[in-house]
């Protein structure tokens, strides 16, 4: 892990995000990267209202034309409705590390931790890409660097599984461990709690949020 990490919050939502929450997520991304720039050589902010997304139509063109959508909207499509498997590479998951740890202090400093629905997508849609074998994390700088703290490079992470599953939080993984009939197993390694891909698909097959036909 290193200072500049990208996860979520413990207490963060991790219910699918919907297209428009991912719309409002990124244009105050962009909104927030903008406005730093702008206090920084004492110019006034190029965009209004500078983080309020009110979902009109020139807020739409903006975020569809952008850079950040381009990177991230693949990304959702597939991991939340099943799209076209995405293209990820390196350049790809910079660019998005760049942009979220740059705002990690602001979000912080505002308490407004709208970059959760991005960080999400993010990690489900590597989760899903590597529960199917369509994603080696060691041929990642990004990943092997470890500035997705909740990804896992070799086995899941108790957030991937809750994301995966389309559960609200990882409380239901978490207890898992202690099912009667067919507990979870964990292994614990570097701080983490992890679970193998094998005892993942088991445990996901029974799941009602997640989509079994990835695994076909």
């Amino acid at each position: 892990m290193n200072n500049y990490s990208i996860e979520l919050r413990l207490n963060a939502n991790l219910a699918p995000t919907t297209e428009i929450e991912l719309k409002g997520a990124a244009y105050s991304l962009i909104a927030a990267l903008d406005h730093l720039f702008s206090s920084s050589v004492g110019k006034e902010a190029s965009m209004c209202n500078y983080i309020d997304w009110e979902n009109t139509l020139k807020q739409n063109q903006m975020v569809e034309g952008s850079a950040l959508w381009d990177c991230i909207y693949p990304m959702w499509e597939y991991a939340e409705n099943g799209g076209e498997v995405p293209n990820i590479y390196d350049d790809l998951l910079g660019d998005l590390a760049k942009w979220l740890s740059a705002v990690n202090g602001y979000c912080e400093y505002h308490g407004d931790y709208f970059n959760h629905h991005i960080i999400k997508v993010i990690l489900k849609c590597l989760a899903k890409l590597k529960l199917i074998n369509k994603l080696d994390p060691n041929e990642l700088v990004t990943l092997s660097s470890g500035w997705f703290p909740q990804f896992s490079e070799d086995n899941f992470t108790l957030v991937e599984l809750a994301l995966l599953a389309g559960m609200k939080n990882i409380r239901t993984v978490r207890n898992a461990q202690y099912d009667k009939e067919e507990p979870l197993s964990f292994i614990k390694t570097g701080g983490q709690v992890l679970v193998t891909r094998e005892h993942a698909v088991a445990w996901l097959a029974k799941r009602k949020g997640f989509d079994e036909s990835i695994l076909i």
